[in-house]
C-alpha cells in the first residue's frame, strides 16, 4: 500500500475556464494574485484549478469564478461611461491640440476633478495620432 494519493484531473466548465484565463494570468488584464484577492480564495486554489487538479468542490470554485467574471465585466462597462464636454474640457482639448500642432508637449495642472484627464482623453480619442501620459 502506497502512502501517496493519486491525483486525477477534474472536469471543468471549459467555457468558464477559457474566459477566466483570458482575463487572468501573466501578461493579461489582471494578475492571478489580484484575482485571488478579489475572489477571496487562495492562490493555490486557482493554481490547482488551472492545472485541473483541484480536489475540492469544483462547483463552488466555478461559482466564484463566474461571479468574479460578471463583476469584472460590469467594471469594464462602467469604465466606458460617456464623457460630457464642459468649458474646462474644451479648453484643455484646445491646449493639447495646440501642443500637438506645434509638435510640442504640454503639462496640464489644476485642482482635482476639474476635467484635466477627461479633456486629454477626449482629444486623444478624437485625434488617433496623439497619446497622453498621466502621472
Amino acid at each position: 500500500m502506497s502512502d501517496t494519493q493519486e491525483v486525477k484531473a477534474v472536469e471543468v466548465d471549459e467555457e468558464l475556464y477559457r474566459q477566466f484565463f483570458e482575463v487572468v494570468g501573466e501578461g493579461k488584464r489582471l494578475s492571478q494574485s489580484k484575482a485571488t484577492r478579489e475572489m477571496r480564495v487562495s492562490p493555490s486554489l486557482i493554481s490547482s484549478y488551472k492545472s485541473r487538479m483541484y480536489n475540492g468542490n469544483i462547483t463552488i470554485v466555478e461559482e466564484k469564478i463566474s461571479t468574479f467574471l460578471e463583476r469584472e465585466s460590469q467594471r469594464i462597462a462602467e469604465v466606458s461611461i460617456p464623457i460630457v464636454e464642459t468649458i474646462t474640457t474644451e479648453n484643455i482639448e484646445r491646449a493639447v491640440e495646440m501642443a500637438h500642432i506645434c509638435k510640442d508637449i504640454t503639462v496640464i495642472t489644476g485642482d482635482a476633478g476639474t476635467g484635466k484627464t477627461r479633456g486629454t482623453k477626449l482629444y486623444v480619442a478624437e485625434s488617433h495620432a496623439a497619446f497622453a501620459v498621466y502621472a
